[in-house]
């Protein structure tokens, strides 16, 4: 659920290619880089196949708790695990087709993922934003108990974009990545809402965590009494990470817009901005100097890292442990018993460990009972006959 505002939007205002390509660095950025210097050791991040093994990992992990927080009906909640997953396959699907190339291909397929890629970049703290808004009326004095359509309207977030420069941009191991044109337009329409929207979330996050410190006492009351669905220990779970994940967004989305505002450009006319639109640029990774590059490395591992926090947080429960237990299960579904073989073979040894341990029982000890039979044939009618119900039962299974 941790939004990661301007993942792609880091590589913009990080790396502006043009003048990358010429090895020209303006004194902004330059000073800019000065604070990553940690980040030129080479071992820092090695990017490879391991990105979109991490990628496909994050995704169905997440995916896993999705019946979970359904039954729950915290629409929130819900649409945070669909939109992480979301991106994490998209990265993931991007890396493994432009791991060691720029080649132009699947143009198809890039103009869809990079619409979701904007689309998500408002949305994750859009929705993070409605976690603790829901989290704050719950914890807050009771006002009156939300039906129906009080959920439904927490559902509704629209999301709208005008600003596209050219068609899109292609980065080796990173893939196609939205290209918007930095103007007064671009921070307006982009980069404004994710900042607000992350800072109201994090006014949120603050009043749940004030309410539930005030009223923790009797929480456990205010929980039941509110119809929320939730527990002590799970809203715990929601204020804590969702006090992570807003204090990570704001500082995400401060820095892209700060960055941006330094690299705003005039608009000058529609034409202008969108001249070429049709164009895709390419960018190896042999051009991004080593801190430029690291720096991307880090933003595009925000992802997997969300998940893994998700998960951290949300799937060690007992209930989301279930949940895993049900997809291993049908992954390695075979017969719901073990095979018909191994039954008769268990019930041969169960059947000879019982012979033994008569044999080896005197007849002193056995209390209660009666006298055995010199010939032992009490005991070998009795192994006979559940011998013979094994026997018929194992063929009765072989024909079906």
């Amino acid at each position: 659920m941790l939004s990661l505002v301007g993942v792609q939007n880091i590589n913009q205002a990080l790396s502006p290619p043009k003048f990358l390509m010429h090895g020209y660095y303006p004194a902004y950025l330059t000073k800019d880089l000065a604070l990553f210097t940690i980040l030129d050791h080479p071992l820092f991040f090695k990017m490879g196949l391991d990105m979109p093994i991490v990628s496909f990992i994050c995704a169905i992990s997440i995916l896993i708790l999705l019946p979970l927080h359904w039954r729950t009906r915290n629409y929130a909640v819900l649409l945070s695990i669909i939109w992480i997953a979301t991106t994490n396959l998209i990265r993931g699907i991007n890396s493994a087709i432009w791991a060691n190339n720029t080649d132009i291909k699947y143009e198809i397929w890039c103009d869809i993922n990079t619409k979701l890629i904007i689309g998500g970049n408002f949305a994750l703290p859009a929705t993070g934003f409605c976690v603790c808004r829901f989290l704050a009326q719950v914890g807050a004095p009771p006002r009156s108990i939300p039906d129906a359509s009080d959920k439904r309207r927490r559902a509704r977030f629209d999301i709208d974009y005008v600003v596209q420069g050219h068609r899109f941009d292609i980065i080796e191991e990173i893939g196609c990545i939205p290209y918007v044109y930095q103007s007064v337009a671009g921070l307006l329409i982009v980069r404004l809402p994710s900042l607000l929207v992350s800072l109201g979330g994090l006014v949120y996050a603050g009043i749940a965590l004030h309410w539930f410190v005030y009223r923790r006492a009797q929480f456990q009351q205010v929980l039941q009494s509110t119809q929320s669905g939730l527990t002590k220990s799970l809203y715990l779970r929601f204020i804590s990470l969702s006090v992570i994940e807003m204090v990570y967004t704001t500082t995400m989305s401060l820095f892209i817009f700060v960055n941006s505002v330094r690299r705003v450009r005039p608009w000058a006319s529609w034409d202008d901005v969108h001249l070429d639109w049709y164009r895709i640029d390419q960018y190896s990774r042999e051009i991004y100097p080593p801190s430029v590059w690291n720096m991307v490395t880090l933003s595009w591992y925000s992802v997997p890292i969300a998940s893994v926090l998700f998960i951290a947080f949300f799937g060690f429960g007992q209930e989301a442990r279930a949940e895993y237990v049900k997809v291993f299960r049908w992954l390695c579904r075979t017969n719901s018993e073990p095979p018909t073989g191994l039954n008769f073979s268990l019930e041969l040894a169960s059947l000879s460990g019982i012979a033994k341990d008569i044999e080896a029982t005197s007849p002193s000890t056995r209390v209660g009972s009666r006298a055995p039979f010199s010939d032992g044939t009490q005991v070998k009618n009795d192994l006979v006959g559940r011998l013979t119900f094994s026997v018929d039962l194992y063929l009765t299974q072989g024909q079906v």
